[in-house]
């Protein structure tokens, strides 16, 4: 890790915890459990998420294209970008956030457990129940943009997911293409491409069962167009 605050230039893994413990976070502005509270240059962090961990690998400010991510249980995690209420007063619900940068390593951060997801364990990978009792910070280099990026934690998230630029502010992509979309194509275009190699397949001359081709059983016709008219409508 070669800076913390205002540009966070990560060569490790890491990961962004989001999720606060018993509040439904995937709306940003319910998130009020762990909360970031500043004495002048210095932060208290207190707080309960549940994380999900990626690996970042080379991250310049906030990547749109990182993944949520890597095991807050994998020895190689060496950052938690924490979505914490700095501003619980503010007007408005948007401003009321920001994300703090936190040394996993650092005293009060406690992994309790791994998580499990419909009962699999993807360990050291995936989900971490996390704590965070009095973890100390400044300001400065504690802050994802330092003080200027006191309440801005909502916007940086949201901006996250709506562009693919790989620095802050987050500028959309060249072909206008937010971060979302850019997933959801991809995911499609794996999709289309399974699609094609099961076509290939199923209409293989060498491949018959029962003196017929592949294809020209009902069973496989009916999966066959299943697929073709999901990925269709998936992709509309």
């Amino acid at each position: 890790m070669t800076e913390l605050g205002g540009g966070l230039i990560a060569r490790e893994h890491g990961g962004i915890t989001h999720t606060d413990h018993a509040v439904a976070s995937s709306d940003a502005t319910n998130l009020k459990n762990t909360t970031a509270t500043v004495y002048g240059d210095h932060i208290t962090l207190k707080g309960h998420k549940w994380v999900r961990l990626v690996p970042i690998g080379n991250l310049t400010a906030l990547h749109a294209d990182v993944q949520w991510i890597s095991g807050a249980g994998d020895p190689r995690n060496a950052v938690h970008i924490v979505l914490a209420v700095t501003d619980p007063s503010n007007p408005s619900p948007h401003k009321r956030h920001s994300l703090v940068v936190v040394d996993p390593k650092q005293r009060g951060v406690n992994v309790v457990r791994p998580m499990t997801v419909f009962g699999y364990d993807d360990a050291p990978e995936g989900h971490c129940e996390v704590k965070y009792d009095n973890v100390q910070l400044d300001v400065k280099s504690g802050v994802v943009g330092g003080r200027a990026g006191l309440g801005r934690g909502f916007e940086m998230i949201q901006a996250r997911l709506g562009c693919v630029s790989t620095s802050w502010p987050c500028q959309a992509s060249a072909d206008g293409r937010p971060g979302r979309l850019h997933h959801c194509m991809r995911t499609i275009g794996v999709a289309s491409r399974a699609l094609d190699l099961l076509l290939l397949r199923v209409s293989d001359p060498a491949r018959k069962t029962f003196g017929k081709q592949l294809r020209e059983h009902g069973t496989i016709s009916l999966v066959q167009h299943h697929c073709a008219a999901d990925t269709r409508h998936r992709a509309r």
